[in-house]
């Protein structure tokens, strides 16, 4: 039996007695810092700084263990990596999904005119801006550096039904601090939002308003006339914290992205978060290891040939105890996922199990997206890039807060400790916070789905799940 790796800051990262042997000797690894750890805990990205050499294993290296506090084994897992699997569902019954369809489109303030878009009362779009220098959102004294966007370089992003519509930005660069909306859609949103007992809630600012067509409306100018399409008049949506009673532009929120999910959803933590799984082919309970489940499962059904396992998936060896361990499972199931994750021979499965570019949570539910692979002195590989990617993300969650038609739109923020050097401002609490609109695959403008966003930023062979707190 291999022994476990001590926690650091004391603990243990196993419990119990260790389930499986690790195929050849491993070497031990060092153990991460606290506060910094390259998968699943409660800063999201490793603190910049030379990693530690890691001895190589025969035949993957190990990965880095939970942070201060964490534990990386419990309950029992659902599968085996190697060895017999089990009884499996042919490719053919593997639905074939739907053909393109249309999603959020974008217009420029040049075409604003032309498109049918026209801007209110005092329409403002607020965001906070990255300095290029120093890489942070934040100025030299520590404060949020905020902009309104100059009208004259506005692109909006509008829902396919025209009902809502937020700033274009690249997040690495500028990030959204609200959306406009019909106020039904924030009446839905809100309702749905009170339900599964999430921290936030939207709020309407009646004196910022814009007016916008839906998709068939922007293509034709004089819309009215030949009967294309609606126009919608659109209100700034602000976020509330129902917590703590603060709101808009200032609102307290956490910074760690899964604490933030777990906001959003009533789940409190990434814990207690629940997989959404459709198909009913592969049974995953709780959300420990589940990115890893879900990629073994994709990976068996690309390398053999349209064939993966099926109902029978709670059957396999117990789940790992310690780090070691699960550096290896990892490594293992990067070889098989990696080569695959961005190819069309998972496409209709994916589809199938509502993963990765067609992971569609609701109001109040979650997109996350994970790294799969093991750390080693040089990295992560990552498959699609055929290179290690040195200080990966291990995951990003981000909570949707309204919908409409296909888009969704979220409310996200992440550790930003290594983006605010030379600052050193991480706090667990602060006014980071910002919107994104997503849309799912398959658009007649593209993949515009969370998963195409986020998967090559900053991630090895990524894998995207959403996430509800299983109360509704």
């Amino acid at each position: 039996m291999t022994p476990s790796v001590p926690a650091p800051c004391g603990g243990n990262v196993g419990r119990g007695a260790v389930q499986r042997k690790v195929a050849g000797p491993v070497a031990p690894i060092v153990p991460a810092p606290c506060g910094g750890n390259v998968g699943r805990g409660a800063v999201q990205r490793k603190a910049a700084g030379p990693v530690a050499p890691v001895a190589p294993v025969a035949p993957v290296a190990p990965s880095v263990p939970a942070p201060c506090g964490g534990n990386v084994g419990r309950g029992a897992v659902q599968r085996k990596v190697a060895g017999p699997v089990a009884p499996s569902v042919p490719a053919a019954a593997i639905a074939r999904g739907q053909g393109t369809v249309q999603r959020y489109f974008k217009v420029g303030a040049a075409d604003f005119g032309t498109r049918n878009v026209a801007l209110g009362g005092t329409a403002v779009f607020t965001g906070q801006d990255k300095d290029g220098g120093t890489g942070s959102f934040l100025d030299g004294g520590g404060a949020v550096r905020r902009s309104d966007k100059d009208v004259g370089g506005l692109t909006l992003r509008i829902s396919d039904d025209g009902r809502m519509a937020m700033e274009d930005t690249d997040i690495n660069t500028r990030q959204a601090k609200s959306f406009y909306a019909e106020k039904d859609v924030v009446k839905a949103s809100n309702k749905r939002l009170g339900a599964v007992g999430s921290a936030f809630r939207l709020v309407v600012n009646e004196n910022n308003w814009i007016t916008v067509p839906d998709r068939a409306g922007h293509q034709h100018r004089h819309w009215a006339l030949f009967g294309q399409g609606r126009r919608y008049k659109l209100y700034e949506v602000m976020p509330r914290n129902t917590t703590n009673g603060t709101r808009g532009v200032n609102m307290q929120a956490s910074q760690n992205c899964n604490a933030m999910g777990g906001e959003v959803t009533g789940a409190g933590t990434e814990t207690f978060q629940k997989p959404i799984l459709q198909g009913g082919i592969l049974d995953v309970h709780d959300s420990f290891l589940a990115e890893e489940r879900v990629a073994t499962f994709l990976g068996e059904y690309a390398n053999n040939g349209g064939d993966a396992p099926g109902a029978a998936l709670a059957a396999g060896f117990p789940l790992p105890t310690n780090a070691i361990q699960v550096g290896v499972l990892r490594a293992a199931i990067a070889l098989q996922y990696g080569p695959v994750a961005t190819q069309n021979v998972i496409d209709d499965i994916s589809r199938q199990l509502g993963v990765n570019s067609y992971a569609t949570p609701k109001v109040g539910e979650t997109y996350a997206t994970f790294s799969i692979g093991a750390k080693t002195p040089t990295g992560v590989f990552d498959h699609h890039s055929g290179a290690d990617i040195a200080d990966p993300w291990g995951y990003h969650w981000g909570g949707v807060v309204a919908r409409s038609g296909a888009d969704t739109v979220t409310l996200e923020n992440y550790a930003r400790l290594k983006e605010d050097d030379p600052h050193n401002l991480h706090a667990a609490t602060e006014t980071r916070h910002f919107f994104q609109m997503y849309g799912p695959a398959n658009s007649v403008d593209g993949d515009q789905s969370w998963h195409a966003a986020w998967r090559h930023d900053g991630f090895a062979n990524g894998v995207t799940i959403a996430f509800s707190n299983g109360k509704l």
